[in-house]
């Protein structure tokens, strides 16, 4: 049983946003393609650990519209 936490990510105010998970993603595919393929491996795996990190311990929930 995991122990439920409610927690709020704060917004970055140096970087902007994108309106979707997908969105956010496809960005940062293009920002890693246009730096030089030896140098992309560290950019992906800092990124998909912290998408592992939340997939595999959070729930995440779409915010309406404020």
């Amino acid at each position: 049983n995991r122990k439920e936490n409610n927690m709020e990510l704060q917004i970055h105010g140096l970087f902007g946003e994108r309106k979707t998970i997908d969105e956010a993603t496809e960005y940062f595919e293009a920002v890693v393609k246009a730096m030089p393929t030896e140098e992309r491996m560290p950019m992906y795996t800092a990124f998909y650990v912290f998408w592992n990190t939340i997939a595999r311990n959070y729930t995440l929930t779409e915010r309406k519209e404020q």
